[in-house]
C-alpha cells in the first residue's frame, strides 16, 4: 500500500513540475536561482566576501551542476537547463521516496542529493563524447583550411573553399569569420583573434595566434600544419587512456550491480541477514554509507573518462 501512495506522490510531483500552469513555477525558480547562486552565475554579498577571503571554492554539488551547465551551453544545448533542473527535482522526489518506503532516513540525503544529480552526471557524460567529437572534427577542420591557406594564402578563401565540409558547433565561429569580414570590417587579423574563445580548444586558439602572426609574415604559415599534427597526439594519448580505464570502469559497474544485487540475493538466502540490514540503525547506516560511495563514485568515473587537454 505504502508503494501505492508514493508512486502517486510522484505523479502528483511530476504534474506540478511539468504541467505549465500547475502552479510550481515558484519551486522550480527557486532551484534555478539556488544553483546560480551556488555556481557562481548569480553572485551574492555573501558570495563576493568569500571569494575576497579566498574562500570561493564551489561545493561538490556545485560544480557537477555547473560542469554540466557548461557543457550544455558549449554544445548547443543552453535551452535544456530548466527542463533538466525540472528532472533532476523529480528524481530527487524519487529518492526520497525509496527512503522513505524503506524506512531509512540515514539513507534520506544520500539518494535525494545523489538522484538529484544523476541527470546533470548523464550530461557529463555525454560531454565526455562531445569532447571527442570535437576534437576530431576540428583536426579535420584546421587540416583542411591550413592546405587551402598554403596554396591560396588567403584565408577568408581558404574557409570558403572548406565550408561546405564544415559541421555545427566547429562550423559556427568560421561563419561568423566570414560574415565579419564580408560585411563588417576587412581587418581580417582582428577578426581571426575575436574567433579566440568560440570553441574551448588550447590547439584551435594556438592555431588562431599562428594565423593571425600570418597575416603580418606569410612566411610564418608552414607552422600551421605542425600545429594542427598535435590533435594526432592528443587523439593518441585519449586512445591509450580510454583502453587503459575501459576494464576498471566495467569492473566498476559489475561491482555495484553486484552491491545492490546482494541486497536482494540476502532476502532469498538468508532473511535474518537481510532484516538486519534493512531494519536495523547499523544496517540502515551501512546501506547509506554504501549508497554515498556509489554516488561519489560514480562521479569520480565520469571525471576520470573526460580526454586528456593539450596545454601549452
Amino acid at each position: 500500500m505504502a508503494l501505492y501512495i508514493i508512486i502517486a506522490v510522484l505523479f502528483v510531483c511530476a504534474g506540478l513540475l511539468l504541467i505549465p500552469g500547475a502552479g510550481a513555477s515558484g519551486i522550480l525558480s527557486f532551484a534555478l536561482r539556488r544553483q546560480e547562486e551556488a555556481s557562481g552565475e548569480a553572485e551574492t554579498l555573501a558570495g563576493r566576501v568569500r571569494k575576497r577571503r579566498g574562500k570561493s571554492r564551489r561545493n561538490f554539488i556545485a560544480e557537477n551542476i555547473a560542469s554540466a551547465r557548461t557543457i550544455l551551453e558549449d554544445t548547443g544545448r543552453a535551452d535544456r537547463y530548466e527542463r533538466l533542473t525540472a528532472i533532476s527535482l523529480l528524481a530527487g522526489a524519487f529518492g526520497l521516496a525509496v527512503s522513505l518506503l524503506l524506512q531509512n532516513p540515514f539513507l534520506l540525503p544520500v539518494l535525494v542529493v545523489g538522484f538529484y544529480l544523476l541527470p546533470w552526471q548523464y550530461v557529463r557524460l555525454t560531454g565526455v563524447s562531445a569532447d571527442r567529437s570535437l576534437t576530431e572534427e576540428l583536426e579535420m577542420t584546421l587540416s583542411a583550411v591550413s592546405n587551402s591557406y598554403l596554396r591560396t594564402e588567403n584565408i577568408i578563401v581558404s574557409i570558403e573553399e572548406n565550408m561546405l565540409s564544415m559541421t555545427p558547433p566547429v562550423s559556427l565561429p568560421f561563419e561568423k569569420f566570414l560574415a565579419e569580414t564580408n560585411h563588417v570590417s576587412a581587418d581580417v587579423k582582428a577578426a581571426i583573434m575575436r574567433m579566440k574563445g568560440r570553441l574551448k580548444n588550447v590547439i584551435y586558439d594556438e592555431w588562431l595566434d599562428a594565423l593571425a602572426a600570418c597575416q603580418d609574415d606569410r612566411g610564418l604559415k608552414v607552422h600551421l600544419l605542425p600545429i594542427v599534427e598535435k590533435f594526432s597526439d592528443v587523439r593518441q594519448i585519449t586512445a591509450e587512456l580510454h583502453q587503459i580505464i575501459a576494464e576498471p570502469v566495467r569492473e566498476f559497474g559489475v561491482m555495484v550491480a553486484m552491491t545492490f544485487g546482494g541486497v536482494f540475493i540476502l532476502r532469498v538466502m538468508n532473511r535474518e541477514w537481510y532484516g538486519a540490514l534493512m531494519y536495523t540503525v547499523p544496517g540502515k547506516i551501512t546501506l547509506a554509507v554504501v549508497a554515498l560511495v556509489v554516488f561519489i563514485s560514480v562521479a569520480k568515473v565520469i571525471n576520470a573518462s573526460k580526454p586528456p587537454e593539450y596545454k601549452r
